[in-house]
């Protein structure tokens, strides 16, 4: 009787090799092709991953080193479009001051570019600076404020 080429140590190497590149495609922590985590449901349905809240974020808000403007800029995250408006509110204990641009669409957020702002305008002393972007769909998005000295 002859012996296949397939014999019994042929078919341990290959079951070896199968079981060791499972380990390379799934479970071990490692990639699984998907940028976007997602669950799986009871029913073996996969829901969607999450998604990030937009955020409003102040990038500079300071006193221009010629001291003649305050300038400001943001942008929000989770949002991309043009067209929708930036205000950047100057707050101090007894007035507001509100600056505002219109959201351009980059990469992945929308950029408030820069907005200045007179310092002919606000007083000496402390003041809150908010970013509040309102989107072409009138969805609302508010920063957290950053102070800044007026001199």
């Amino acid at each position: 009787m002859t012996t296949p080429w397939w014999s019994a140590r042929t078919i341990a190497a290959c079951a070896l090799v199968a079981l060791a590149l499972t380990g390379c495609t799934t479970g071990g922590g490692g990639s699984t092709g998907s940028p976007h985590p997602s669950a799986t449901t009871a029913a073996g349905t996969p829901t969607p991953a999450p998604t990030a809240e937009p955020e409003a974020v102040i990038v500079v808000a300071s006193v221009d080193a010629d001291g003649k403007a305050v300038t400001t800029s943001g942008y929000v995250s989770g949002i991309i479009e043009d067209g929708g408006s930036c205000a950047f509110a100057l707050t101090s204990e007894a007035s507001t001051v509100t600056t505002t641009t219109t959201g351009q669409a980059d990469r992945s957020t929308t950029s408030c570019g820069q907005a200045s702002t007179p310092i002919g305008e606000l007083s000496r002393g402390s003041w809150n600076v908010v970013l509040t972007y309102t989107s072409l769909s009138q969805r609302t998005v508010v920063s957290q404020p950053v102070s800044v000295e007026i001199p």
